[in-house]
């Protein structure tokens, strides 16, 4: 059962029901006003296992949830970034025996209401965060701590060229970066705060902040933080 906010009233109302019980999954706003959710995990029951691979999509207009297209490969704790042409960029997956291939992106298509694959990221991440630069390119930073043995993605972040459609690798941030958040401020670059010292082994990246500047494609430290920061958020203020 979903439901929506009203900020005016600060009421919540019920917004109909999925199709499938979900766990691990995103929400992505698309330019038509629907709502497209992908992905599950079956940790959560034996009746969120079909919710790996069928999307699907509500309609505020009718408050009901359909069956979109299926993905083509399975998802859960993965990314979803709504790009500047419309389509959507979902990579990385999380879980065990989750995926035939845990690199593979997909584009999903609101008007053909189809995926597609799309190029395969350089590393495996799972339950990372990604953000729309301003250019239109889709950046990530940090891996899970979910994963294990591949701890050399928690210093190399990535960017997605829908123009090309490739993944490349830029310059690593100063410190590990685990359970992070990612924030576009309104210059267009990005910030980076919180880490996680049990996967990491290191407090630094729990505290200092970094900032990625996608013109010159480089990292600066962005200050330090009262309090150790892990598994946060970061909100961009008016």
């Amino acid at each position: 059962i979903a439901e929506i906010y009203d900020p005016e009233t600060a009421t919540w109302a019920l917004a109909g029901t999925l199709t499938h019980p979900r766990r691990g999954q995103t929400l992505t706003l698309l330019s038509n006003g629907q709502v497209l959710v992908v992905g599950s995990y079956a940790g959560c029951s034996a009746a969120c296992t079909p919710g790996r691979t069928i999307s699907e999509i509500y309609d505020p207009a009718s408050n009901q949830w359909s069956v979109a297209a299926t993905t083509q490969n399975d998802r859960a704790f993965h990314s979803a970034v709504l790009l500047l042409n419309g389509k959507v960029l979902v990579s990385g997956v999380a879980g065990s025996g989750l995926g035939a291939n845990r690199t593979m992106s997909e584009l999903y298509n609101p008007e053909a209401k189809t995926w597609t694959l799309a190029a395969n990221s350089t590393q495996y991440r799972s339950d990372v965060p990604a953000v729309l630069l301003k250019d239109g390119r889709v950046l990530k930073v940090g891996q899970s701590t979910s994963v294990t043995g591949v701890t050399g993605a928690a210093t190399t972040p990535e960017l997605y060229d829908p123009v090309t459609n490739t993944w490349s690798t830029i310059s690593p941030t100063n410190y590990r970066r685990a359970d992070n958040s990612l924030t576009v401020l309104n210059n267009g670059k990005v910030l980076v705060v919180g880490a996680n010292y049990n996967y990491l082994g290191n407090f630094s990246g729990q505290t200092i902040a970094e900032l990625y500047d996608p013109v010159v494609g480089n990292w600066t430290i962005a200050g330090t933080n009262t309090y150790s920061r892990v598994g946060n958020e970061t909100a961009l203020l008016n």
